[in-house]
């Protein structure tokens, strides 16, 4: 875990440039999670997500280590690890919402490589598997001259696949009657999928979802319900 003497350690290793310095700081009841926001959006293709999953790997080992957590092993997750919501409740309970502080601006990756050890070849790796996912658009341009020319020239936006609204009103049906404390909110956020796809408004969406919120809340008597 991470207390007071954890967090002004971390806090300390940023200022004196040992760690890369978070763009914001959020404290989760017993955790502690560091929001690093991109200068640049990365678009999120397979290949991308391999490199950038790679690169929070090697982050997390640089970063936890016995100064920063009381944890040993650190805990190694993927790109697409959830988070508690911040305002959200805790796991303390919603007397100890979740809270994040901001502490620095956007970062660069090329500059978050900069933390990653050279010596024993993980930053030449990485810069490798990075430099594979770069096209700029003049390559796109030759190698993708159709692509070019509906969307940068033209702007067009990307074709979108709309089904009927049948699949929408089956899952907000199963999810009414069928679904199970520790599944709702996958539930709900899987019916603003379904509503995104089969193109219904949001003002719909959001009327289902706030007439399931007493059922819900009704499911459990935990104070993180």
């Amino acid at each position: 875990g991470v207390g007071m003497p954890q967090l002004r350690d971390t806090l300390h290793q940023m200022n004196k440039d040992i760690l890369p310095q978070a763009t914001f700081v959020v404290n989760s009841g017993t955790g502690l999670h560091l929001y690093y926001v991109l200068k640049e959006p990365v678009p999120m293709y397979p290949y991308n997500q391999k490199c950038l999953k790679e690169l929070k790997y090697s982050l997390t080992r640089q970063i936890w280590n016995k100064f920063t957590s009381t944890i040993k092993e650190p805990q190694m997750q993927g790109i697409l690890q959830g988070f508690r919501v911040v305002g959200s409740g805790s796991k303390l309970g919603r007397e100890y919402p979740v809270r994040a502080f901001r502490l620095g601006g956007p970062v660069e990756l090329a500059r978050l490589l900069d933390y990653i050890p050279d010596s024993n070849g993980e930053q030449q790796r990485l810069e490798g598997l990075m430099r594979k996912s770069r096209l700029s658009l003049a390559e796109a341009k030759e190698k993708y001259p159709d692509w070019y020319e509906r969307r940068i020239i033209k702007k067009e936006r990307r074709g979108r696949w709309t089904v009927k609204r049948d699949l929408y009103d089956w899952w907000l049906h199963r999810i009414a009657d069928e679904i199970r404390v520790g599944h709702r909110f996958y539930g709900i956020m899987t019916l603003a999928i379904y509503a995104k796809k089969c193109g219904i408004d949001e003002d719909e969406l959001r009327r289902d979802a706030f007439a399931l919120l007493r059922p819900y809340d009704d499911m459990s008597v935990e104070d993180i319900n």
